[in-house]
């Protein structure tokens, strides 16, 4: 689980050594860009949670960034062509 870490970007090959995950949670963090290959080699993960990202309660948000640090923006801005390739196991849950 990797909720509120303040994770801006998941850059390629990330999480390389995770081959063996089956759920990932990172919601709740400040994520904008994910990269290609940020998923390469998790061919096991069945769950992604990417939720909620840059929408922190503002008064929780400002206990968890350096003092001055301009509010996050509140969506996702770049997801990379093929960044979900070769999940096969991934399933959307509503």
């Amino acid at each position: 689980m990797l909720r509120l870490n303040k994770i801006t970007e998941l850059k390629d090959g990330d999480f390389k050594m995770l081959t063996e995950c089956r759920d990932l949670d990172l919601e709740y963090n400040l994520i904008t860009t994910v990269g290609h290959y940020a998923f390469r080699g998790m061919t096991k993960l069945m769950h992604l949670k990417l939720g909620m990202q840059g929408l922190l309660p503002p008064k929780l948000l400002l206990t968890l960034l350096p003092k001055g640090t301009p509010m996050p923006p509140k969506v996702l801005r770049t997801l990379e062509a093929n960044a979900f390739k070769g999940l096969i196991q991934l399933r959307h849950r509503a």
